[in-house]
């Protein structure tokens, strides 16, 4: 399992909006949100990377969603697996680092 600690960056007014699709979506929790900044924080929980790219492409084409920023990884079984040789590395990821934001 991968679980991923991201900010959701939404049009502050769709919050409500925003907010309600986010909670639609399997393996997403909603930890924090500040709907008049426009800030939602999420933990993404997915079998692995290509799961986390999936579930991020998904929030990104929601018109009320600016943008989406990952700030925290936590991959331990998918290391386990690597190190026993269960399982072949496919990580990559170059996309989730491209830009960098200040939580503010």
């Amino acid at each position: 399992m991968v679980f991923t600690a991201s900010v959701v960056y939404i049009d502050e007014k769709r919050g409500s909006y925003a907010l309600e699709f986010l909670q639609s979506i399997k393996n997403v929790e909603i930890y924090e949100k500040d709907l008049s900044k426009g800030k939602i924080v999420i933990v993404i929980e997915a079998e692995d990377n290509i799961e986390t790219e999936k579930i991020e492409k998904i929030i990104r084409e929601n018109d009320a969603v600016i943008d989406i920023d990952h700030y925290a990884f936590h991959f331990e079984e998918e290391v386990d697996a690597l190190i026993s040789g269960e399982k072949k590395p496919d990580v990559n990821f170059e996309e989730f680092f491209k830009k960098k934001r200040k939580l503010q």
